[in-house]
């Protein structure tokens, strides 16, 4: 996604859930830092916790089974 990355010193915690609904729900008022985007058979989104720490979250796009 043409990201910058530092190798060695980042780490970007993913965490899968079990649909694009929960996934909407999960981040309504979450503050977001790369948006909701389908990267091929998947959803994903990278939230910013209360902590400051960036969080992804994702769930597979329906008929990627």
């Amino acid at each position: 996604m043409n990201e910058h990355h530092t190798f060695g010193s980042n780490c970007l915690p993913s965490i899968e859930v079990d649909s694009i609904e929960t996934l909407k729900r999960k981040i309504e008022k979450l503050e977001i830092c790369f948006p909701l985007t389908k990267i091929d058979n998947n959803y994903v989104v990278e939230f910013i916790d209360s902590e400051g720490n960036h969080i992804e979250l994702t769930t597979k796009a329906k008929g990627s089974d």
